[in-house]
């Protein structure tokens, strides 16, 4: 197997046959085999929290418990940005900005309780509209071998999200759940789906011969 080192300016890329490889289409068709291994919904944990807050001229402290969640549409994962490449001589980097189109969870059931003031039972869900997962592959090769692994799977940004309570009473603990709700997918819920992320880039590039491929 043969690597071109080629440099522009600061840049060093390895290429094959003297020709710059087309990454955004090798990230495609990987994405293509991860789609078809990670499952479009997956459980979640329950979220349990506790609240005080003054509503008008009272003092509220209450609970919520929500169960039976899911994180949905995972199956909505594109290419958000073109792919780069940087390498070494015995290593190629490629990077990637993705980005799930149509990410969402949702609890069937929230029970929400305060005593003297509310004790409703709603299905709530949230939408994240504004998501960033970056994807690292690292190529390891000499004259005779090469090897592709993924390196690493980070949600890198999320925010936007979009709450669906059916109103009511919950209107007015929209603010504290917005706070509750970020805090869970960032402890409980992103460290899930990178986890089932990196899984399925493993699986796809054990089926995708990446190194291969670059030398086309």
């Amino acid at each position: 197997m043969k690597w071109l080192l080629v440099t522009v300016g600061l840049w060093t890329c390895v290429v094959g046959r003297d020709v710059l490889p087309n990454l955004d289409l090798l990230v495609d068709d990987i994405l293509v085999l991860v789609r078809k291994n990670i499952p479009d919904k997956i459980r979640i944990p329950d979220l349990y929290t506790k609240w005080n807050f003054k509503w008008t001229l009272f003092d509220v402290a209450g609970q919520c418990h929500c169960n039976r969640g899911e994180l949905c549409s995972l199956k909505s994962l594109k290419r958000a940005d073109s792919a780069e490449m940087s390498a070494s001589q015995e290593t190629t980097l490629i990077t990637s900005k993705l980005k799930m189109q149509k990410l969402a969870f949702q609890f069937r059931t929230c029970y929400f309780n305060a005593k003297n003031w509310v004790s409703v039972s709603r299905k709530v869900k949230v939408k994240i509209d504004n998501n960033s997962i970056g994807v690292s592959i690292l190529l390891t090769h000499d004259e005779t071998n090469c090897q592709a692994a993924i390196k690493r799977v980070v949600i890198d940004k999320f925010g936007d999200l979009q709450l669906e309570t059916n109103g009511g009473p919950l209107a007015d603990l929209d603010v504290k759940m917005y706070q509750w709700l970020t805090k869970y997918f960032r402890d409980k819920v992103k460290p899930i789906l990178e986890k089932d992320l990196t899984y399925s880039f493993r699986y796809a590039l054990q089926k995708y011969n990446l190194c291969a491929k670059m030398e086309e």
